[in-house]
């Protein structure tokens, strides 16, 4: 066996040892702690990651979930740091009794926490002046993830039964303001489908001014007049500006 179908069948092992023979030239003494290691690291990873939904998960289901993500998954990408963001593709697409729509949308919103909270938000962008808010080109900051919930996920406690879903979604902007990096400064906005459509906007064609948006608004709300829908968009940038969830360019 060469090197490389050598590195193949560790790998396999590693991931199910359950289901593939270990490598027999390498010390079963080595073997276990490179077991141990991949396997607590992964652990470690996703507990930090998704508290509250492991909190609420049994130990049996939670470590099934794990132990299937690790033999099953085809990551795409190979960095720790992304770890997180594959388990919620892996709970998406992966069957299992206890993964239902709620268990997905509750993984999402704490990934959308954690990428919050790492995001690189370049040099070029800062706060914008408020004072010429109709002539600044607006851009979504990279700290902002919107996503829509039918599970009230926002509010949950980790000892609370399951709630009740809603008859139609709602719109949840997970935004961490400028120049801060700490958990305590990523927040959240429960969007109306008007600011949400904003954010598509701007997320879709980066770099608008105010006028350019309400051209784009206007067919949306034709119970809107020019003047409402230009106090309404006014007030909406203002607040977003504020909060660092649009930025413009230096």
């Amino acid at each position: 066996m060469n090197f490389v179908d050598t590195q193949k069948q560790f790998v396999a092992w590693l991931r199910d040892p359950q289901n593939n023979p270990a490598p027999e030239m390498i010390e079963s003494r080595r073997l276990a702690i490179y077991r141990r290691l991949v396997r607590n690291n992964v652990a470690s990873f996703l507990a930090s990651g998704f508290p509250v939904l492991k909190a609420r998960t049994s130990a049996d289901v939670w470590q099934a979930w794990v132990d299937n993500f690790l033999s099953s998954h085809e990551a795409q990408s190979p960095f720790f740091s992304d770890i997180g963001r594959e388990f919620v593709q892996f709970l998406e697409c992966h069957k299992h009794p206890d993964l239902g729509q709620f268990v997905r949308e509750l993984a999402r919103y704490e990934r959308m926490d954690v990428d919050a909270m790492f995001a690189l938000i370049p040099a070029e962008l800062q706060v914008a002046d408020l004072a010429q808010l109709e002539t600044q080109c607006w851009f979504v900051s990279p700290a902002v993830f919107l996503d829509q919930f039918y599970y009230p996920v926002t509010s949950l406690q980790a000892d609370q039964d399951e709630p009740i879903k809603r008859d139609h979604p709602q719109f949840v902007l997970v935004y961490r303001a400028l120049n801060e990096v700490s958990t305590d400064h990523v927040q959240f906005l429960e969007l109306t489908p008007l600011t949400a459509v904003l954010i598509e906007l701007l997320q879709q064609t980066p770099g608008q001014n105010q006028e350019e948006l309400e051209v784009q608004l206007t067919p949306l709300l034709p119970h809107m007049n020019a003047e409402q829908l230009r106090q309404g968009l006014q007030h909406i940038l203002t607040d977003f500006a504020e909060r660092s969830v649009l930025l413009v360019k230096r």
